[in-house]
């Protein structure tokens, strides 16, 4: 992550000079939030005061980014309140004397500040066959993300390898005996509130019977059956590149 400052002084040279204050917000945070081309292209709509309600456009596509949550709206609400007075445009900016670069900034640091604060957490995920069918762990209704789908893992802990890991958080999940093989792929997934990278490895089964320890559910699936599961986000991509490594 850059230091901060950093990215906020690149924003009118990242986003062309004819873009309005909410595509120069949308396009400098298009790769950290996955923010497609047609949706900047829409924004091309909202200079002027002419976002919905009369918005101004810089707090309306940064409201937009942190849709995911609550609290960061919230809190961009506040900040916009205190150095700005309000959120329209019309209000902003009544006879143009604060400019579109200085509230641009007032957004766009916001945003930075909640990328340079979130979490970034390794885990790992097991690819566990058997007879030509995949193991499929589903979480508890209890748990975060509960009743989602997951390639079995957990959290690597401080000074230990994706391998040791998954040995070990098998061992706790389901009480059996493995040993983590080829790597398969790693997928890095924005939370919102944290940001997910997954490493996902080929595991074998040595022995020991299937324990639903952590677990609601287990399924063994063929790949032409998984991606009717309904699955956690961060491992979406890993199932999409288990089943092209078999196409």
């Amino acid at each position: 992550m850059q230091n901060k400052g950093e990215l906020t002084k690149s924003f009118f040279h990242k986003a062309p000079y004819n873009f309005n204050c909410a595509q120069t917000i949308a396009k400098s945070f298009q790769k950290e939030y996955k923010i497609d081309d047609e949706l900047i292209h829409d924004y091309s709509r909202m200079g002027s005061g002419r976002a919905p309600n009369g918005e101004c456009g810089a707090y309306f596509a940064a409201r937009k980014v942190l849709s995911d949550n609550e609290q960061h709206v919230w809190q961009l609400n506040a900040a916009f309140l205190k150095e700005m007075k309000s959120f329209y445009c019309r209000d902003i900016r009544p006879s143009k004397e604060i400019p579109c670069k200085q509230v641009v900034r007032l957004a766009a640091e916001f945003i930075e500040d909640i990328m340079n604060t979130r979490k970034t957490i390794e885990v790992t995920a097991a690819i566990i066959q058997k007879d030509g069918q995949f193991l499929c762990a589903q979480r508890k209704k209890s748990s975060e993300q509960g009743g989602k789908w997951e390639f079995p893992g957990g959290k690597i802990e401080i000074g230990e390898s994706p391998e040791r890991c998954l040995e070990r958080e098998l061992m706790e999940e389901f009480g059996i005996n493995t040993i983590c093989g080829d790597f398969l792929s790693e997928n890095k997934h924005d939370y919102g509130d944290k940001i997910v990278v997954l490493k996902a490895y080929f595991v074998t089964h040595i022995h020991g019977d299937f324990q639903l320890l952590a677990h609601q559910h287990i399924e063994w699936l063929p790949l032409s059956d998984i991606q009717k599961l309904d699955w956690a986000e961060a491992d979406l991509p890993i199932v999409k590149q288990l089943i092209s490594l078999y196409e």
